[in-house]
This record gives C-alpha cells, sequence and structure tokens, in this order.
C-alpha cells in the first residue's frame, strides 16, 4: 500500500469509530502536504478532498464543506466527466452542503438531478440510486414537502427490499424513515 493509501486507512479507522474531528483533522493535514506547491486536481486530491467534505457534514461544518463542495465537483467534471461515479457522489456532497447551510431548494433540484443521473447510468435499483433517492427524500421531509417525501420514502423502500432485501442497511435506513413519517405525518 502506498502512502496515501497508508493515510487514507487512518481516515477510514477515525470515521468508522465516529472520531470524525480526528479524521477532519488528518485529512486538513494531507490535504495542506498535498497542496504546499499549489491546488491540485489530480484524483487524489480530489478525493481527499471528498472525505474531507464528508467529516464537515458529520462534525455539522456545513460551510466549510459547501465551500470544498463546489470547486470539488468541477474538478471531478473536468477529470472524469458529469456521468462518473464519482463526478455522482461529489454533486450528492454539494447538494448535501446546499442543505446544511439552508440552501433547501438548490439541494432538492442537485439531488433530483443526482437522482436522474443514477437512474439512467446504472438503473433504477442500483443501491447509489437508492441511497440517493433516500436522501433527496430526507431533506424533502426536513424542508416541510411532506408529501413529495412520503411518495418517494414509500417508492425508494420497496425498490431496496426487492432489490437489496429486507436485512440491507440502506432498506433498513430507508424503512426506520417511513416509519418515522407514518408516525408523524406533519
Amino acid at each position: 500500500m502506498d502512502e496515501l493509501g497508508l493515510r487514507l486507512s487512518a481516515v477510514f479507522e477515525a470515521m468508522s469509530s465516529e472520531n470524525h474531528q480526528r479524521a477532519a483533522e488528518l485529512l486538513e493535514e494531507l490535504l495542506a502536504e498535498m497542496e504546499a506547491e499549489g491546488p491540485r486536481e489530480d484524483l487524489g486530491a480530489l478525493q481527499v478532498r471528498r472525505y474531507l467534505i464528508i467529516a464537515y457534514e458529520r462534525l455539522g461544518r456545513h460551510a466549510e464543506a459547501e465551500e470544498l463542495a463546489a470547486p470539488n465537483l468541477a474538478g471531478y467534471r473536468r477529470l472524469l466527466g458529469p456521468e462518473d461515479p464519482d463526478t455522482l457522489r461529489a454533486q450528492e456532497d454539494l447538494a448535501l452542503a446546499y442543505a446544511g447551510t439552508g440552501r433547501h431548494d438548490e439541494a432538492v433540484a442537485l439531488l433530483s438531478e443526482t437522482a436522474g443521473a443514477w437512474r439512467v447510468l446504472m438503473g433504477a435499483d442500483y443501491c447509489d440510486t437508492l441511497a440517493c433517492q433516500y436522501t433527496l427524500a430526507r431533506v424533502l421531509w426536513e424542508t416541510g414537502r411532506r408529501d413529495q417525501s412520503a411518495a418517494l420514502q414509500e417508492q425508494t423502500l420497496a425498490a431496496c427490499q426487492r432489490a437489496l432485501g429486507p436485512d440491507d442497511g440502506l432498506t433498513r435506513q430507508v424503512a426506520e424513515m417511513v416509519a418515522a413519517m407514518r408516525d408523524d405525518p406533519g
């Protein structure tokens, strides 16, 4: 394993143990070293930034996540194209950052676009398509668009049960959201 892989291993270990602050510190240090001679837009730097965006989101540091997410998405688009799975994941990162900073309409629009791109690229029952739909439904719910959210959650739950099975982690998350939605219809 190369040095980047070893350092990212430590980041993943911190994230898996819910130590997002430590993960953010490791990623900030790594990114600073990578960009000591100026900004980089190679795949390694884009991935490090993406993990840092995720750590910031989990820490509630939404403004910092958004500041990184927009240029990171632009880099993925330039390097890999608009329909690459990594580009679509970076697009979801930006949408979540938008939601975290109160830019809900932009978040919903970007998540809708991303879910549609996943459906075209990988199919309606692909795990990333379903995960994106779940995220979209969650943002819709959080912004008071309960009817839209409820319909999408029910559709996503049925697809998860069919495609992933009842014991899959995403299926369980969606089922919990649907149950919560039914308990609190707004």
